[in-house]
C-alpha cells in the first residue's frame, strides 16, 4: 500500500507516490482505480486505512507560505514597470496538483534569498523565465490531454461521452459501466486476441499464455458450434407453431415467419462467432474471480451460472491439456496387447481393432461432457431473469459489452451493434428450444401436448 499512497503529516495531505500529486480527500479511492486500475485488497487497504482522517484539501486549502498569486508576464505588463534589462529572478514553484487545478508557491532554499518582490509575484529570470513559464504551460497542456485520454477510456459519468447519441443514453451504457475501463471491457469480450507485439523473455511467457488462451478458446468455440448443430435438428421435430411462438418479439401474438436456420452460411458464422465470444467473455471472468470481474467489467453471474461455469471451465481444461494423459492410457493399452501377442497370436486383429473402438470412445468422452456443460450453461444465461437493472442478466452485461468500440473508444453505431444482437438472439432461441423439448421424441408426431404447453408458458415469462 505504501508503494502507491503516503500521508504528508506536516500538511496533512494525501500523496501518491506514483505521479507525485497531492490527492483530494473524496477523491483518491477513485485515483487509483481508474488512473492505476488498482482493485482488490490493495485499493480495499487504502480507502479503508485513509477514510474517515481530517485531511486538507489540495484544492481549496491554503497554500504554504509564499505562495505565487500572479502570472508574471501579466503582472509586468499591468503594473507598468517598463522595460528593464531584468525584468525578474528566478525561483522554484512547486504545486499540490496539476492541470486545471494547478496553484503555485515559490519554494525556498535555506541558503537563497527572497524570491519575491513586493507584489509578492512570481519572479523569474528574464531568459529563464519565460522557458520556465513555457514548461509550466506545456506540461499542464499534456496533463489535460492525458487526463481526456482517461476520461474517455474510462468513460464520462456525467454521460457527456457520445452524448449526441441519443440511443446510447436510452440504454444506459455510460451509467452502467461507470468508471470502468472501456478498453479492458472491450478486450474481454473479444476473440482470440491477436499477438501482443513484446521483446524478450516477457515475450516468451506472453506467447506461452497466449498459446494457451487459444487452444482453451479454440476447443470452447468448438464445442459451441456442436451443440448449435445438435440443437438444429429439433427445428424439425416441433410443431410449426412453436416455432412461430419462438420467432414472435411479443409474447401476445405468433410471428408470420417461424423461427428457423439461417440461408447463407456467412450468416451462420457470424451468429456462431458472437457465441464463441460470449463464452469467452465468461471464461477469462472466470479466471479472474467472481468478485473482480464485477469490478472490472461489470458482469454479474448467478450462483447457478458460476456453478455451471466452473464445470465449463473444469472440462474444457481436461479436453483441452488431457494429451499426456491420453498417451499414457493408450501406451498402457498398447504394452499390454504386446505382451500378449506371445501367448495369443491368432487374436492380434481382434485386440487391434477393439483398442481403436475403446480409444475413439475414450476421445468421444471428453468432447461429449464438455458440449454438455455448455449447453447447460447457455441455457441457464437465457433462461435468468431481470428486473429495474437489465444488466444484472449476464447475457445483456455481454451486449453491453458488444456496443463498445475500440477506435475511436466510444460506442457502436445501432447499424454496426444490432447484427450483435441478432446472433444473441437466434442461438439464445436455439438453446432455449433445444432446453424444452430435450426429452421429447425426435418424431414431430410424437411430441406430447405437456412439452407445447410447457415451452409456451415459459416462453411467455
Amino acid at each position: 500500500m505504501n508503494e502507491y499512497i503516503q500521508l504528508n503529516e506536516e500538511h496533512q495531505m494525501l500523496i501518491c507516490c506514483k505521479c507525485h500529486t497531492a490527492l483530494r480527500p473524496n477523491t483518491f479511492k477513485k485515483h487509483f482505480r481508474r488512473v492505476y486500475q488498482l482493485i482488490g485488497n490493495t485499493l480495499r487497504d487504502i480507502n479503508n486505512y485513509y477514510t474517515g482522517i481530517d485531511l486538507a484539501d489540495p484544492e481549496k486549502d491554503t497554500l504554504p507560505a509564499d505562495s505565487a498569486r500572479d502570472n508574471i508576464v501579466r503582472h509586468w505588463r499591468e503594473a507598468q514597470h517598463g522595460r528593464a534589462e531584468f525584468r525578474w529572478t528566478e525561483v522554484r514553484l512547486q504545486t499540490w496538483m496539476g492541470g486545471k487545478y494547478a496553484r503555485y508557491w515559490t519554494v525556498r532554499e535555506d541558503n537563497s534569498n527572497s524570491n519575491n518582490n513586493d507584489g509578492g509575484s512570481i519572479v523569474a529570470s528574464d531568459n529563464g523565465g519565460i522557458s520556465a513559464m513555457e514548461s509550466i504551460i506545456a506540461n499542464s497542456e499534456a496533463q489535460l490531454k492525458a487526463e481526456d485520454t482517461i476520461r474517455l477510456r474510462l468513460g464520462d459519468l456525467e454521460e457527456d461521452i457520445d452524448r449526441d447519441s441519443s440511443w446510447v443514453k436510452r440504454l444506459g451504457w455510460v451509467r452502467y459501466f461507470g468508471s470502468r475501463d472501456l478498453l479492458s471491457i472491450y478486450q474481454a469480450a473479444e476473440w482470440i486476441r491477436a499477438k501482443a507485439p513484446i521483446a524478450g523473455r516477457a515475450q516468451q511467457v506472453e506467447d506461452e499464455q497466449a498459446a494457451r488462451e487459444r487452444v482453451l478458446l479454440s476447443r470452447l468455440g468448438q464445442s459451441f458450434d456442436r451443440e448449435v448443430d445438435r440443437c438444429c435438428w429439433r427445428l424439425d421435430s416441433v410443431p410449426t407453431e412453436t416455432l412461430q411462438w419462438l420467432g414472435s418479439i411479443t409474447a401476445a401474438n405468433p410471428s408470420g415467419v417461424p423461427f428457423g436456420r439461417k440461408g447463407k452460411e456467412a450468416s451462420m458464422s457470424k451468429y456462431r462467432s458472437v457465441g464463441h465470444r460470449y463464452l469467452s467473455f465468461c471464461w477469462r471472468a472466470h479466471r479472474i474471480g467472481r468478485e473482480e470481474a464485477y469490478e472490472r467489467w461489470a458482469v454479474r453471474f448467478t450462483d447457478e451460472q458460476w456453478s455451471l461455469l466452473y464445470n465449463v471451465a473444469g472440462e474444457l481444461e481436461g479436453v483441452a491439456f488431457s494429451s499426456s494423459y491420453d498417451s499414457g492410457f493408450c501406451s498402457g493399452r498398447e504394452r499390454e496387447v504386446d505382451e500378449s501377442d506371445g501367448e495369443v497370436g491368432s487374436d492380434k486383429d481382434n485386440d487391434s481393432s477393439e483398442r481403436e473402438v475403446d480409444n475413439e470412445d475414450v476421445a468421444a468422452l471428453p468432447h461429449s461432457v464438455l458440449d454438455r456443460a455448455v449447453f447447460l450453461f447457455i441455457s441457464a444465461s437465457v433462461k435468468a431473469h431481470v428486473g429495474g437493472n437489465v444488466y444484472i442478466n449476464t447475457l445483456l452485461s455481454f451486449c453491453a459489452a458488444l456496443g463498445i468500440r475500440q477506435r475511436p473508444l466510444g460506442y457502436t453505431e445501432p447499424h454496426l451493434y444490432t447484427g450483435m444482437l441478432a446472433a444473441v438472439l437466434w442461438w439464445g432461441r436455439l438453446f432455449f428450444l433445444e432446453l424444452m423439448f430435450e426429452n421429447q421424441p425426435r418424431d414431430q408426431d410424437e411430441v406430447s401436448i405437456d412439452a407445447v404447453l410447457a415451452f409456451r408458458e415459459q416462453h411467455t415469462v
